[in-house]
């Protein structure tokens, strides 16, 4: 029963990364899905702050967030969306803060693990500058 929720896991993990990353290889997307982190926020509570250091790349699979800047609201993002990727892109800090409007589940990825996975494709990188500009 366990393993059966693990593969069920794996499967839906992989999906989300797909979607996030259409361009790279299967075996890079399977070894991301093993080091991926599940992370749960509370209703109100910040995800990352605008100034301090990107060291994580995010994709909602529930919930709902509110991203700002400057303390003004600038938009709201859903499942199947992500953050975290300029600062990270850039090397500089966090561009805005982003918080939980509604309980929500993330998938996170390190630097470590966000930067080798966009290192494996030139086309990624392209495509995730594009949402950045």
């Amino acid at each position: 029963m366990m393993l059966a929720f693990a593969w069920q896991m794996r499967a839906a993990y992989d999906e989300w990364l797909a979607r996030v990353f259409p361009r790279l290889r299967p075996q890079d997307l399977a070894t991301a899905t093993q080091r991926l982190e599940t992370v749960r926020v509370p209703m109100g509570e910040v995800i990352v702050r605008e100034g301090e250091v990107a060291d994580r790349f995010f994709i909602i699979t529930q919930g709902e967030v509110e991203v700002t800047q400057g303390g003004r609201a600038i938009g709201t993002l859903g499942a199947g969306e992500y953050f975290g990727e300029i600062g990270l892109l850039a090397g500089e800090p966090r561009v805005a803060t982003v918080r939980a409007r509604a309980p929500t589940e993330l998938l996170a990825l390190n630097r470590t693990l966000f930067r080798g996975l966009i290192a494996e494709s030139a086309e990624t990188v392209q495509d995730l500058e594009q949402v950045v500009q």
